[in-house]
Formats: C-alpha cells, structure tokens, sequence
C-alpha cells in the first residue's frame, strides 16, 4: 500500500499512454521518488527545483499513493472484500477537474468519498510551488507505514479500477483548457 500499489497504477499509465493510440496532446512525466516523504534529495521539491526544464510547463500534478488497499476493520485485524473508500483532493477546487473526477467515479466504480476536499497532504506540498492544481485519492488505513502493510492488503481488481479511473482523469484532462484546470 505504501506504496506499491500507487507504482502500480504508475507503471500501467506509462504502458498505456506510450501506445500511440493513446497518446496525448500534452507531455506526461512519470515521476517514482524513494524519498517521498522527504524534503530532501529524494523529495518531490528538490525535484521541482532541479527540473526547471520539465516543471516550467506543468499544468497539473497527480499523485498515486495507497490507491486500492482493502478495508481493515482494526477491532479483529481482518479484511473486507471491498476497498477501502479513499479522499479525493483536488488543491484549487477546478469545478472542471472535480466534473472530470465525479465522471471517472461513475465510470469505473473507483471508491472515492463523495465528497471531494481541497486537501492534498503529504508528497504534494514539494509541488505547491508550482502553482497548479495538484490531485490525489488516497487512505492510510490501519497498517499504514507498519510491517502489516503487505501485498495481500491489496485488491488487484481494486488496481485495476484505480488504473483505469486515473488513465480516464488524466486523457479528460489533456482535453480541458489549461484557464479551467487552474482557474
């Protein structure tokens, strides 16, 4: 879950918008950072700091992280057979980029609270210098950062929806004026 899951879902996205049938008008750049939680050398803000040349143009930052991690009901340690429903944050509130997120929702049955926040914790704030919206989905259950943060925490058809719902968000995006992602 921590995050294996969200390297995933990474992983599956490069593999499906290298095919030039998916292929986009915009640049995508896949970042995977040892350090993500670190202001250091690994972190995502030295990464904006040292990659002027890719950051420059950015429009918006996703982040994949805890994405498909079962429900753990902590009183018996045991695992639903569902998912567990994640936050969805969206940093500037674009009433475009929460449209786009409620579609996919509806779409691919990704379990997503309904309520969508402007709260995106964690490994965004080294992106906030940028300026533009910046997403996430994400849960940190119970076995978050323990040794009980293992494979079988993970649902596979949860990855799948995962992959498929933030394939859908970014294509929806690359279609949407940069003025309506960051408003």
């Amino acid at each position: 879950g921590d995050n294996a899951d969200g390297l995933a879902v990474l992983v599956a996205m490069a593999r499906h918008f290298m095919k030039p049938e998916n292929q986009l008008e915009r640049t995508l750049v896949f970042v995977a950072s040892g350090g993500h939680h670190s202001p250091g050398l690994n972190g995502p803000g030295n990464f904006v700091r040292m990659n002027p040349g890719l950051t420059s143009k950015t429009v918006l930052v996703l982040n994949l992280e805890h994405v498909a991690q079962f429900a753990i009901r902590s009183a018996d340690w045991t695992l639903d057979g569902d998912e567990q429903s994640m936050n969805f944050g969206i940093s500037n509130q674009s009433p475009a980029l929460v449209d786009i997120g409620k579609r996919g929702v509806e779409r691919y049955g990704f379990n997503l609270n309904p309520a969508f926040s402007g709260s995106v914790p964690g490994d965004l704030g080294g992106y906030e210098p940028l300026g533009v919206a910046r997403v996430q989905a994400i849960h940190s259950g119970p076995m978050y950062h323990t040794s009980g943060d293992v494979a079988e925490t993970i649902s596979v058809p949860g990855l799948e929806r995962a992959a498929r719902f933030f394939s859908f968000f970014v294509t929806e995006v690359s279609k949407t004026a940069r003025s309506h992602i960051n408003p």
